[in-house]
């Protein structure tokens, strides 16, 4: 196969079976005369798709960004054959994954809505260890103030006490 890859998607880049793209390649497929055959614009994998994907962004099966499939010099996109059992499979296909995307939407705002909760009881506690710091820091000086205070009184007492023996 000279280091191509072919993936195994339909028109929608999905796999027959329901897969991702990303585990569409088999080393041991045979490419086809009908696949579309082109490199990886940013890696410069060589890659293999059915005809039916011409037009399409896909993620490469090899470093995962996202690429266009090209569209063969003379075919338009019209000249697909796109029989009505097919539409029907890709609107099924694309309700699953609009359901999918839903529900992962739904846990990523309730994620999101858990971690703004959790920042702002983390806000909070920040202030308020600021607060006590400052607290600290300002008693810390009023003691320091005061031992001096009485350093210097000690000394002063030690003097009258020493003139006077």
């Amino acid at each position: 196969m000279d280091g191509k890859m072919r993936t195994n998607a339909d028109a929608d880049g999905r796999l027959a079976d329901g897969g991702a793209m990303e585990d569409a390649v088999q080393e041991g497929d045979q490419i086809r005369d009908t696949d579309i055959v082109f490199e990886c614009s940013h890696c410069g994998k060589s890659l293999a798709i059915d005809y039916r994907a011409a037009g399409l962004t896909i993620p490469c099966t090899d470093c995962k960004r996202i690429i266009d499939v090209p569209i063969p010099e003379g075919m338009e996109l019209g000249d697909l054959d796109v029989s009505a059992e097919d539409v029907r499979g890709r609107n099924i296909r694309l309700r699953d994954a609009l359901g999918g995307a839903q529900g992962r939407l739904k846990a990523l705002e309730a994620t999101v809505k858990e971690l703004r909760s959790e920042r702002a009881a983390q806000d909070q506690a920040r202030m308020e260890h600021i607060e006590r710091w400052d607290r600290l820091r300002q008693e810390s000086t009023h003691l320091r103030k005061a031992v001096k205070e009485m350093s210097e009184s000690f000394e002063r007492m030690s003097q009258i006490l020493s003139k006077s023996l």
